[in-house]
């Protein structure tokens, strides 16, 4: 009797996941397809079909919907589950995997109406009155989620790869096809969120909304949300959510509560400020909301960018409070630097995943990995809140987060130890060759100011995570593809820049000196930057001499001169003899700044350039940093310079 592999994809995923404006939408969108993907695997565990992935089986607490941010009975994150969903079993015939097909894209649909529901009861005061019924968030399930499922046979294990491989060519397949509805709107104001759907919120100028209820779920006056943006919105309750301008500027707070100990005034200042966002409803965030929440300031951290109040203000109706007890904190504390406005975003992915796959073969060996992956994620919320960060969502070899600047690389640094750390120990049991391929991690980090569209910061990670695996066009078989970090600094003034660094092979080889990891190189270029060791000044002057030695490409449209290559590499050496570091004897040189030159007798023209351009984006990035380390180290080094009066 022949075993039947059956696959059902959930989808789309980026598209529906990009939507979004705030944190609440981001996580939101994440939770809601991890949720039907989790509906799906229940359905066909309770039929009787064996997971592969993810590998539960029936009854297993993981398979039990969660709503929220954490389970309450276990005070754990609920496991991510991924949009693909892999199920066998023994001798089914088309007519039950049709069923259970059928069957697990009912439950997905549950899913997303009992979100609806629950967010239309909640939100209905702001709803249009003349919302259509193939409007309504219940409704509109149909017009955007795609469950699609394939299946193929096997008869003997050894079989289990071809059969997988048939199946997913066959989703693939399905996924050509669209399927076309006839459109039923009308010329009406699109969401503010991807501008494609119409808004199902009433219009101020017919219907006034109710200002306390817009101002709970953070609907701007002149934002609008369709029904899939109004559940994203309103889905969850509001303050289990932790704003992304709160995330950014944690490590500043935590310094300013440090100074605050040890300065009555500036302590006495804090609390009546977080007393008088507390008496006019500034939005907060549950303390529970995050581990690093607990004991810190739970409210929205734009309140501390002076730019942004003249949109609060009409947010929020208020009028003196930033004037009056904002303002205070620095005016009256004048040493207090406004915290830096710069966010990461996080996208790591496991490396060469399908060649993991299809090397095990057999279904059992992949539940073991699957297992291995889901211990993982489950371990990636600790990791990413050890750092002040927001789990986004953490699924198999997938996670997404939201981090401080200066958090993000040692965070990325850390959940690449853990991932290949738990693979190795998985191969070690499931995989018999000595040299069987052992999965790496590649982690994109995107860095942009806290207002760029959430959208928009969840794309950049994903092109810094593809540029960690790709590099800059690098063959299938280079061997420094893949297994690194990318990083991608998007200044809202300046060109982006990009940078990779590859991790070295694990365990390291016998040198004398082990190779840096990409973490370990940006955060000595930080401490430099940071301790004034390297003029702030000397990245742009490298990269106007990497500008010249283009120009001279484009000229000679030859890159591989020896000579050419010989006199520029003199010219960067010369640029640092010019440059002196705080507390030096002697001027720099490249080991001081971990600049590697190649040396004379190999200094083709392409080499220095590649070797100058490796190190003017590796120190541009550290400066982006080191901007963030410093502008948290004035808050504690300055001191606190009191003035004016030490009252309330």
């Amino acid at each position: 009797m022949s075993h039947t592999l059956l696959i059902i994809a959930i989808g789309p995923v980026q598209q529906f996941i990009g939507q979004a404006r705030r944190t609440r939408d981001l996580w939101f969108g994440s939770h809601i397809l991890s949720e039907m993907s989790r509906a799906v695997a229940l359905s066909l565990a309770e039929s009787g079909w064996t997971l592969v992935f993810p590998a539960l089986t029936a009854g297993h607490p993981e398979l039990e919907p969660c709503d929220g941010t954490i389970r309450p009975e276990t005070g754990a994150s609920p496991l991510g589950i991924a949009n693909k969903i892999l199920a066998t079993r023994l001798g089914a015939g088309d007519s039950l995997v049709t069923e259970a097909a059928s069957d697990g894209r009912n439950a997905a649909i549950e899913v997303w109406e009992r979100f609806a529901e629950k967010a239309t009861e909640r939100a209905k005061d702001l709803l249009a009155p003349d919302l259509g019924v193939h409007e309504s968030p219940e409704a509109v399930v149909d017009s955007f989620l795609e469950v699609i499922a394939g299946w193929s046979r096997y008869d003997a294990d050894g079989d289990f790869e071809t059969a997988r491989s048939q199946a997913e060519e066959a989703i693939a397949a399905r996924k050509t096809l669209r399927d076309f509805r006839q459109w039923k709107g009308g010329p009406f104001r699109k969401s503010s969120l991807d501008g494609q759907r119409e808004s199902i919120l009433a219009d101020r100028q017919g219907n006034e909304r109710l200002p306390e209820l817009a101002r709970q779920f953070r609907i701007g006056d002149r934002e609008h949300l369709d029904a899939i943006g109004l559940v994203k919105r309103a889905g969850g309750a509001p303050d289990q959510f932790v704003p992304v301008a709160r995330v950014a500027i944690d490590p500043w707070l935590r310094e300013l509560d440090e100074a605050a100990r040890r300065h009555p005034p500036l302590e006495r200042t804090l609390v009546i400020l977080e007393s008088k966002c507390r008496e006019q409803s500034i939005p907060r965030s549950r303390r529970g909301a995050t581990r690093w929440l607990r004991g810190g300031f739970p409210y929205d951290g734009e309140i501390f960018f002076e730019g942004q109040w003249p949109a609060l203000k009409e947010e929020l109706g208020l009028d003196d409070f930033f004037g009056q007890y904002v303002r205070r904190l620095f005016r009256t504390h004048l040493s207090i630097p406004e915290p830096h406005p710069y966010v990461a975003c996080l996208h790591a992915d496991g490396d060469r995943m399908g060649k993991v796959l299809r090397s095990l073969g057999t279904a059992e060996k992949q539940s073991k990995l699957s297992r291995a992956l889901a211990d993982f994620s489950k371990g990636v919320r600790d990791i990413v809140e050890n750092y002040s960060g927001l789990s986004i969502y953490a699924g198999g070899d997938d996670v997404v987060a939201i981090l401080p600047v200066a958090h993000a690389v040692p965070c990325a640094e850390a959940l690449r130890a853990a991932f290949v750390g738990r693979m190795r120990a998985a191969f070690a049991d499931i995989a018999q060759e000595p040299d069987a391929t052992i999965p790496t991690l590649s982690v994109g980090i995107a860095i942009a100011h806290f207002l760029t569209p959430l959208g928009r910061l969840l794309e950049l990670s994903r092109l810094a995570e593809a540029y960690a695996k790709q590099g800059d066009k690098l063959p299938e078989d280079d061997p420094r593809k893949r297994n690194a970090l990318g990083v991608i600094v998007d200044k809202r003034s300046g060109d982006t820049i990009e940078w990779r660094g590859q991790w070295p092979v694990d365990p390291p080889s016998n040198e004398a000196q082990p190779e840096l990891t990409p973490g370990e190189r940006l955060a000595r270029l930080v401490t430099l930057l940071g301790e004034r060791r390297m003029p702030g000044k000397l990245p742009y002057e490298l990269d106007q001499l990497v500008r010249d030695i283009d120009r001279e490409i484009r000229q000679t449209k030859i890159a591989n001169d020896l000579i050419s290559g010989r006199i520029w590499r003199l010219e960067a050496l010369r640029i640092l003899t010019r440059k002196r570091s705080e507390g030096a004897n002697g001027p720099l040189t490249p080991d001081d700044i971990d600049l590697h030159l190649p040396s004379r007798e190999d200094a083709r023209l392409d080499k220095v350039r590649e070797a100058l351009v490796d190190w003017v984006c590796a120190a541009k990035i550290a400066h982006a940093i080191a901007d963030a380390e410093g502008n948290c180290q004035r808050v504690e080094k300055r001191g606190i310079a009191l003035e004016g009066r030490d009252d309330d």
